[in-house]
């Protein structure tokens, strides 16, 4: 049984697996790879963090929603920020502000587009809130807004090397669209967590993430 002053050694080992998806900063001279997959959307991103507060890294995107005609892909480097952090005892909430810039390819054709990301979330040992508010710039086209939010709850507590488990429901827009809920679990196991449900409309999500 580790005494309460090892549990807290823990805690942030935890808590960075409780927030790996969707999390650009994680600890310093961490590396993490993301990647999340559904009918509308997928996405593989990488970021090392370099800085307490900040890290670099690239994303690509490729999004396929009914309100738009055809696919699109994005390629973007960027820079992540986290100005605010609240740490207690069983619990933290962050504030992340991400910028970059790339190129989209539409049709065989490339031409410049930028993207900015702003997300904030708490959680404890037993609860989990996040939402994110996304925009991608477009040329000739107007931009995209992807907004998302996130509750969860875990119905046990277990230690950074034990199998955590989590139930979050998800709640998904892009621009002009009906909001989709999708249910999901999350599984993690020290550094690897993957995610996986479908939502109210029958559309699959698995979402994979590893950090170094």
């Amino acid at each position: 049984m580790l005494t309460n002053k090892i549990k807290l050694l823990f805690l942030p080992l935890i808590f960075s697996s409780l927030q790996a998806i969707a999390h650009p900063v994680i600890y310093k001279g961490g590396f993490d790879l993301e990647t999340e997959s559904s009918p509308m959307m997928s996405n593989i991103m990488t970021g090392y963090t370099f800085h307490t507060q900040a890290s670099a890294g690239f994303e690509y995107f490729k999004f396929a929603p009914m309100s738009l005609p055809g696919a699109r892909e994005f390629y973007f480097a960027k820079l992540n920020y986290r100005p605010f952090r609240w740490n207690e005892v069983d619990s933290q909430g962050n504030i992340y502000l991400s910028v970059g810039a790339g190129n989209q390819r539409k049709d065989n054709e490339l031409t410049s587009s930028s993207i900015g990301e702003f997300h904030a979330d708490w959680e404890s040992r037993d609860y989990y809130v996040s939402g994110f508010q996304k925009y991608i710039s477009q040329k000739d086209e107007d931009p995209l807004w992807l907004s998302r939010a996130r509750v969860g709850f875990s119905p046990f507590r277990a230690d950074y090397n034990d199998i955590n488990i989590w139930f979050i429901a998800q709640f998904e827009k892009m621009n002009g669209e009906h909001w989709e809920t999708t249910p999901l679990m999350r599984t993690y196991f020290k550094n690897i967590l993957w995610e996986l449900g479908a939502s109210l409309n029958g559309n699959y999500q698995f979402n994979f993430m590893f950090h170094l």
